[in-house]
């Protein structure tokens, strides 16, 4: 049996209609936030700048509360998961962020579009932690990359969606028209998700919440030493024993390095700088056709990941990205070019931060949880405040973006050799583990 036939029984036998519908509840909670929120929300910078007399770096300074309170709430995603599960959790979520679009439509004030920024961040941070890597993990093991890469195509089919639309009604309406739009798509979106998602009976956090709330109950006086497990379960890490590993720094890493690869802020002023006509006509038409490829790309990722492993899907996410930058780099193309080559450069970034949770998920196998990719997202957002300048910056001080291909072109290819690092000291990780909790029959992941 081949292993496309191989990965066809293993979606067969891990198949439970509940776990289905996680899956389709986690793609609209996806679509909700990230594909909504984080699509269109630049879309307000320059309404609300007009309408407010201020200028557009003050307003884009909301993006910067949004991810100050994502950094701390990705951090404790964990423990709040554990606390509220996945259903509730994506409906608080859905909650925050429509809260925050509310605060928009109905203010005049600054401060107030600040402080919905922040509300907007703890959704947000909780849709990145939450999302697929969390609910759909427990339910799908052999199959999970697929449907994982399923939810995370959301990010490019919002901006297929929606941002006409949510356009359409800030300039027939105002900033106010738009924001009352994107709130009412979010809960709706956010609470039928929320609502399409189950529990799995192989969810480790939530089971060890299970089993505390009942110890207490009984009086018992909870544990908190590390208990031996049978073949049945593994033990809910805690973020001291992520922290321990040096995989934990090298997926760290990886994030900070792919976010500085995100390569849609480029493609405008990397336009310009090559000399086209109208390099935001051009650099549009990059980031359009990058958002429709975006979503073939996640969930080709996501299938080659189960059906041909992660030696397949490294080379095939890293070598069209390398190409393109050197292209950029050392070439002149023609404008119908350079739309196509920005769009497969931004896989070295966007399409490749899925990448490091395949790459997490892989190093940790079973005792992965959502309490080491609520870190890793933390470390997301905080590089997400202090890389987007330092792109511009060699072109600020130099009027050439060579530096900042070059650096790309280190860090793609660097993050290709960090994977496999990665991915083979997970091996000896999770044998000692095996050892170290007596756990005699390891589950594939």
């Amino acid at each position: 049996m081949n292993k496309f036939n191989t990965f066809i029984e293993d979606v067969r036998s891990e198949f439970k209609w509940k776990g289905f519908l996680t899956v389709i509840g986690a793609f609209l909670f996806s679509l909700s936030i990230v594909g909504l929120h984080g699509v269109v929300k630049n879309q307000f910078t320059l309404p609300v700048a007009e309408a407010l007399g201020v200028g557009k770096a003050a307003v884009s300074s909301w993006d910067s509360f949004a991810k100050a309170s994502g950094i701390v709430t990705a951090a404790l995603i964990g423990t709040i998961y554990k606390k509220l599960g996945p259903r509730w959790l994506a409906i608080v979520a859905g909650l925050t962020v429509c809260l925050g679009y509310v605060i928009v439509a109905t203010t005049n004030s600054l401060n107030l579009f600040y402080a919905a920024g922040f509300l907007i961040g703890i959704g947000q941070a909780s849709a990145g932690g939450l999302m697929f890597f969390t609910i759909v993990k427990p339910w799908w093991n052999r199959a999970f990359g697929t449907f994982a890469a399923l939810c995370g195509t959301a990010s490019g089919i919002g901006g297929v969606l929606f941002v006409t639309t949510v356009t359409k009604s800030i300039t027939e309406g105002g900033y106010q028209a738009g924001a009352w739009k994107v709130a009412i798509l979010t809960i709706i979106l956010s609470v039928v998700g929320g609502l399409l998602m189950s529990e799995s009976p192989n969810d480790a956090l939530r089971n060890q919440a299970k089993a505390e709330k009942e110890a207490k109950a009984r009086g018992e006086v909870i544990n908190k030493e590390k208990k031996k497990v049978s073949d049945t379960g593994v033990p809910a890490l805690g973020y001291a024993d992520f922290l321990k590993t040096p995989i934990t720094y090298i997926i760290f890493l990886m994030m900070i390095m792919s976010t500085f690869n995100v390569a849609t802020s480029l493609f405008s002023p990397m336009a310009e700088w090559k000399g086209y006509a109208e390099p935001n006509v051009v650099g549009g038409a990059a980031l359009t056709a990058y958002s429709f490829l975006l979503i073939w790309t996640k969930l080709g990722a996501g299938t080659l990941r189960d059906s041909m492993g992660m030696k397949i899907v490294l080379p095939i996410m890293y070598i069209p990205a390398i190409t393109c930058i050197c292209l950029n780099l050392f070439t002149t193309l023609s404008s119908n070019m350079y739309t196509y080559v920005c769009a497969l450069m931004a896989f070295s970034g966007t399409a490749t931060q899925l990448l490091v949770g395949f790459v997490s998920i892989q190093a940790f196998g079973k005792y992965f949880n959502t309490k080491v990719h609520g870190m890793t997202v933390a470390v997301f957002s905080a590089a997400g405040i202090v890389i987007p300048p330092l792109r511009h910056l060699p072109y600020d001080l130099t009027g050439s973006y060579s530096i900042t291909l070059i650096v790309m072109l280190a860090f793609a290819i660097l993050s290709w050799i960090l994977a496999i690092i990665a991915i083979n000291m997970g091996r000896r990780y999770q044998a000692k583990l095996d050892a170290d909790f007596e756990i005699e029959k390891a589950s594939v992941s």
